[in-house]
């Protein structure tokens, strides 16, 4: 072989190798690149995972739920549906509670880890809310001998307006609800000297407009409450704090009661792995550029 094609395979070689090389500097940005989505999107998607939920339309309640009441110690907690016939297929829930009425939620078997507690409340009738003829109105949520998660005055009209949503200050009456007037319960005054009129007004279409001094009077809220757990055992307790002793002057119910564990990683963890594969995604595209201009 003469020294010319010699030389001509060598170069030859060579090329081959530097393009191998270029190709495999060029590939693992890319791995590196798709690695990283595969781990952020393992992180993203991890979805809280149920522990606990019951909508009540079945009826069932369980023997994890309990309640007091001032007026009867042996009360036990059942379900109502709300008049307004559109809500048939989802408008049985927990309830109606009133005057001092505390409900728990004793569940075991929890896993260690940041829990969510979810549950739409039903505020019904006249809640005063900041109001000091009829009120104040309170209703409270948490862990019983452990956090409070909420502890906020609410108003279904009253012009005094409610704790809830005010920063610390007051807001408007039905601040931060997600739904309003859509339960199809009626208050009036009179309700006590006329319990008639109650079925009449409330089995009233919902385009109806009531006279006599009924009105429509509900609202709907949406809460979500994480915390950290340590104990394979909770109590959570719901409340309502200076209603009226009187069922069909201001009530309360639960619906959509839900507590779910996600897994999350330590916020430390997560940086130090996205800065690690920044980090070897930069010097690989750094040996990528130096190799390109060899």
């Amino acid at each position: 072989m003469h020294l010319a094609e010699r030389e001509l395979k060598k170069h030859d070689s060579m090329t081959h190798r530097k393009w191998r090389y270029a190709v495999k500097i060029q590939t693992q940005p890319a791995l590196l690149v798709f690695s990283a989505i595969l781990l952020l999107s393992f992180f993203g998607n991890a979805q809280a995972s149920p522990i606990y939920y019951n909508d009540f339309q079945s009826g069932s309640i369980g023997s994890e739920w309990s309640m007091t009441r001032s007026q009867n110690a042996g009360a036990v907690p059942g379900t109502d549906t709300a008049p307004n016939p559109e809500l048939a297929s989802w408008g049985t829930f927990l309830g109606q509670f009133y005057g001092k009425d505390r409900v728990a939620l004793a569940l075991t078997g929890l896993p260690k880890g940041s829990l969510t507690l979810s549950f739409d409340t039903y505020f019904i009738r006249s809640w005063d809310g900041e109001g000091s003829d009829y009120g104040p109105d309170f209703f409270s949520a948490g862990i019983s001998n452990g956090t409070t998660f909420l502890y906020d005055s609410f108003s279904n009209g009253n012009p005094a307006g409610q704790s809830y949503g005010g920063n610390g200050g007051t807001a408007l009456s039905m601040a931060g609800s997600s739904q309003q007037y859509s339960l199809g319960y009626v208050f009036n005054p009179d309700y006590p000297n006329n319990p008639q009129q109650v079925l009449q007004d409330q089995g009233s279409p919902m385009s109806t407009v009531l006279g006599g001094g009924s009105a429509r009077m509900d609202s709907v809220y949406h809460f979500d409450f994480t915390f950290y757990n340590a104990s394979d055992m909770q109590e959570f307790y719901f409340a309502g704090e200076g209603l009226q002793e009187y069922i069909l002057d201001e009530s309360w119910g639960l619906d959509n009661v839900a507590l779910a564990y996600a897994p999350v990683p330590e916020p430390s963890s997560l940086l130090l792995v996205g800065c690690g594969l920044l980090g070897a995604i930069g010097l690989c595209w750094r040996r990528r550029a130096k190799t390109l201009h060899r």
